[in-house]
């Protein structure tokens, strides 16, 4: 991959294909089912650019409900963070 000043954009690919496990694509992905979607990241630096990734493109997405998943998910794996950032 190359760098890029977005590294959302890097990991498009991974994000889609990670997407396509869950649903036939972001647009008709539910939020009931962001969290098997989440639940694809490798470590929390691709957690949370994954979160980003579905929020910069689902503006109707709960930030709250997204956060509150990537908590669970780092508590289940033992993955000592602070929340993921979000790019304002």
């Amino acid at each position: 991959m190359m760098a890029t000043d977005n590294p959302t954009e890097e990991c498009q690919d991974l994000f889609d294909y990670y997407i396509s496990v869950a649903v036939d694509g972001l647009d008709k992905l539910q939020m009931c089912d962001v969290d098997r979607v989440l639940e694809q990241a490798q470590n929390v630096d691709e957690l949370c650019l994954l979160s980003e990734y579905m929020l910069a493109r689902r503006k109707d997405f709960d930030v709250a409900e997204i956060i509150e998943l990537e908590a669970q998910i780092m508590a289940e794996r033992g993955w000592m963070s602070k929340p993921c950032r979000r790019q304002q």
